[in-house]
């Protein structure tokens, strides 16, 4: 999993939150990028293919409450 602090996800800013193996639980549990109220972060699971390559999933936008 990776993550871009804000609502825009550009990968050339993306760092690593986690990885998990091929015979983990497939949960994550994160709070990275959420530090404060009203924040927001962006993050996108990636996958190994077979052939070696990557792929990632489209973002998803996490927003803590200001409260």
């Amino acid at each position: 999993m990776r993550y871009v602090p804000g609502a825009r996800y550009d990968s050339d800013d993306e760092s690593v939150v986690a990885t998990v193996g091929p015979d983990e639980p497939r949960e994550m549990w994160t709070g990275t990028g959420l530090g404060r109220p009203g924040a927001q972060a962006s993050y996108k699971v990636y996958v190994l293919l077979t052939t070696g390559n990557e792929r990632g999933s489209d973002a998803v936008v996490v927003s803590r409450p200001d409260t």
